[in-house]
């Protein structure tokens, strides 16, 4: 069976490829190599810039669509970034004798933060 689909696709390659070259050799080398320069500018831009950008707006609207209002019944007051978001207190909860092992300013620049007024 896998031997007929592939025998199937080589054939139709082949033809197209076939009736593509008959039309450029009817066309000139001229007319030919503009025609297979656009193409292949036109397959490249596709590819790279026109498929991308669909992708990127289709998905912002999607999620623009579909995105649920934050309130406070459904936010999850134990989870380390939506706890961060609401209260910005935490860090000054710190008495400033231990910076570099407190595990809520872990990773950041302790220049950023002016706990000793």
């Amino acid at each position: 069976m896998y031997l007929f689909v592939f025998l199937v696709i080589t054939l139709s390659i082949l033809t197209c490829s076939f009736f593509i070259i008959l039309y450029s050799l009817e066309w000139g080398a001229k007319r030919a190599n503009e025609w297979l320069i656009t193409m292949l500018l036109s397959f490249g831009q596709s590819i790279l810039v026109i498929d991308p950008l669909k992708v990127f707006l289709i998905t912002a609207i999607i999620s623009f669509l579909i995105r649920k209002p934050y309130d406070d019944e459904t936010l999850d007051f134990n989870d380390p970034f939506t706890g961060a978001l609401v209260s910005n207190n935490n860090i000054a909860e710190n008495d400033g004798n231990d910076l570099n092992n407190d595990s809520r300013i872990k990773g950041k620049d302790l220049k950023s933060f002016n706990l000793k007024n």
